[in-house]
């Protein structure tokens, strides 16, 4: 059995005003902060691979897709660590197999930063996916 995962680009990871709050809160960290935008991750693991239809639903069942637009700046991961599983990924395979894809070993949700900054290299503590 081949073992495959899939990464799929989610939509924004949080609300316009929890955003900008995170924003200003980063803005003191990160002098010449110009952009910060933040969208989840999804990291599948599956058993056998998906036909087109299987994948378009799995899409649409995790509100995954292209982004509306590509955000600018470094980009910096924020996902459990290696070998955890979260809480958020145990109902998530659940779901999934309950909607019929037995071929989903496991799910798992990160939540990808781009953060941009004038000059200089971005190194700044942000918050743990919910």
């Amino acid at each position: 059995m081949s073992r495959q995962i899939l990464k799929l680009r989610g939509k924004s990871a949080f609300s316009g005003s929890r955003l900008g709050k995170l924003r200003r809160d980063l803005a003191k960290d990160v002098p010449g902060l110009q952009n910060l935008a933040a969208e989840y991750r999804y990291f599948v693991e599956l058993g056998a691979a998906l036909d087109s239809d299987e994948m378009a639903r799995l899409c649409e069942l995790l509100d995954a897709g292209p982004p509306l637009r590509k955000p600018g700046g470094v980009l910096r991961l924020v996902a459990p660590r290696p070998g955890t599983i979260s809480p958020w990924s145990s109902k998530a395979t659940d779901i999934a197999h309950q909607c019929g894809f037995s071929q989903v070993t496991r799910i798992e949700r990160g939540i990808a930063y781009f953060i941009a900054a004038e000059g200089k290299a971005v190194t700044a503590v942000l918050p743990a996916p919910a």
